[in-house]
């Protein structure tokens, strides 16, 4: 039997980018814990000043649907 090679996922392209969830009444981010000592923040609107005070340099807006709450 053939030998399996391990392995490695996927590379870290930017490793402190996060992906805030989008909600109709308020969004909710989160980082590691190493990051803040609140890694869960939610906002009514706006948040731009927490995510640069933790140091995230990018970010990716998720909108979930009515069909993927389900």
């Amino acid at each position: 039997m053939a030998k399996r090679s391990k392995t490695t996922g996927l590379p870290i392209i930017n490793p402190r980018a996060r992906a805030i969830d989008i909600g109709s009444r308020f969004h909710v981010v989160a980082v590691p814990v190493e990051m803040d000592d609140d890694p869960v923040q939610t906002f009514q609107a706006f948040m731009a000043d927490w995510l640069k005070a933790v140091g995230v340099t990018t970010a990716a807006f998720v909108r979930r649907s009515h069909r993927d709450r389900c």
